[in-house]
């Protein structure tokens, strides 16, 4: 008997294409509940491989990674940052409303891939986010996550941002560019 991804890959590339679209309505139409068990089931499933299977499974998705186009590249940073957004909004206490789907991140991402406050390209960090990594900015912290309450800033330019008002930030800015000059000039 064939594994499934063995019977996959003896598939034609229509056939291929079909299965691909199958699958993409299948998903489409799941609850958040049965893709939580989906995730579940998959992070059991590769919990109980041996570690030998782990490493070869690893080693796929990074040559798949490594073979990807720009493009794919792209299209998978935007859908793992809705993916954090979705389950940051969850985890809080009370839960934040979150509406914006993938169609929605595309409209407001920015046309050039850079941060709209620093200019410097977008980039996924391994794991954690870094400086430059895409992150999705409350406008209003208290209405969550929703249409029109949204905007793509990098990781820093949320950090410095955060739950400071503009003037704030700008006092801060000014309270150093105050101490940079003092520092010149002794």
């Amino acid at each position: 008997r064939k594994k499934g991804n063995q019977r996959y890959h003896n598939l034609t590339e229509e056939q291929k294409e079909r299965y691909r679209e199958h699958t993409r309505k299948y998903r489409a139409n799941l609850t958040e509940e049965q893709k939580q068990r989906d995730r579940e089931t998959k992070r059991k499933w590769y919990a109980n491989q041996p570690e030998e299977q782990k490493q070869r499974y690893d080693a796929q998705k990074r040559n798949m990674r490594a073979n990807m186009t720009e493009q794919q590249k792209e299209i998978t940073l935007r859908k793992a940052v809705l993916s954090g957004v979705k389950r940051r909004a969850e985890k809080r206490d009370p839960p934040l409303p979150c509406n914006i789907t993938f169609q929605y991140l595309n409209v407001i991402w920015p046309l050039d891939n850079k941060c709209p406050v620093f200019g410097t390209p977008f980039e996924r960090g391994k794991g954690q986010p870094i400086n430059t990594s895409p992150n999705v900015d409350r406008i209003e912290p208290e209405l969550g996550y929703v249409i029109g309450n949204v905007q793509i800033l990098s990781h820093l330019a949320n950090k410095i941002k955060s739950d400071a008002t503009p003037a704030q930030v700008l006092a801060v800015g000014q309270y150093l560019v105050e101490q940079e000059r003092e520092r010149a000039s002794t």
